[in-house]
């Protein structure tokens, strides 16, 4: 089965291996790319798995990033977050039906919508530069039972969020990835991709946070 990636997830795919371990972390906009380039990676199945017909063009996925954010403190992230997934939603509609890519065939697409929650302004600490960047996939019954998974892990309450904060200690910070797709039947599949950073510039009540969201969209070609 034919697989490509996109000109646009290749600039995210790209490798880079030349960090020293004595240098502080990319700029805030290089760190963005590897977290979307990180959660693509764990997301990417259907592309590679779908119904791909041989005799049509290959399948592929891009990440396509909404225009809008919203930003503020960690304690409205929950409706920041709410207003900008409702934005990932409405765009993946849009998405899922698009039939522009196949040529002659039938496009079939499986599109995830995920937001991002990360400081705006952080302080460089040593400490937090090579620390890991941890994903973790389930999938539930329902949106509320994912999105307990979620938090549970964020607020270290389960075996998960034990993990990611033994790599991600204080003062680091969190740079969230958080993709969810629910399928027809209304299962909720999660893929949370968590990045290791540079400490929030603030403390916890002032700092100031950008909540953005975006779409991953994997296709195949299918004879019709």
């Amino acid at each position: 089965m034919g697989f490509i990636l996109t000109m646009m997830l290749g600039t995210f795919f790209a490798l880079q291996t030349n960090a020293t371990a004595n240098s502080l972390e990319c700029g805030v906009a290089c760190q963005h790319s590897k977290g979307l380039k990180s959660l693509a990676e764990e997301v990417a199945d259907f592309s590679q798995h779908g119904p791909q017909s041989k005799n049509c063009p290959a399948g592929g996925i891009k990440i396509v990033e909404g225009q809008q954010v919203e930003t503020g403190s960690l304690m409205g992230a929950s409706g920041s977050i709410e207003n900008v997934l409702k934005l990932a939603n409405q765009e993946a509609l849009n998405l899922a039906r698009q039939n522009t890519l196949c040529g002659s065939c039938r496009q079939v697409n499986e599109v995830t919508p995920f937001t991002v929650t990360r400081p705006i302004k952080v302080k460089e600490s040593a400490s937090c530069v090579g620390r890991p960047t941890q994903s973790f996939r389930a999938d539930f019954a329902n949106t509320n039972d994912a999105k307990d998974y979620v938090k549970k892990i964020l607020d270290g309450k389960n075996q998960q969020g034990q993990a990611l904060y033994a790599g991600c200690p204080d003062p680091c910070s969190f740079y969230v990835y958080n993709g969810q797709k629910t399928d027809s039947s209304g299962r909720t599949k999660v893929t949370l991709t968590v990045q290791c950073g540079q400490p929030r510039s603030g403390g916890a009540l002032f700092s100031k946070y950008q909540y953005s969201y975006g779409n991953i969209q994997e296709w195949v070609c299918s004879n019709p």
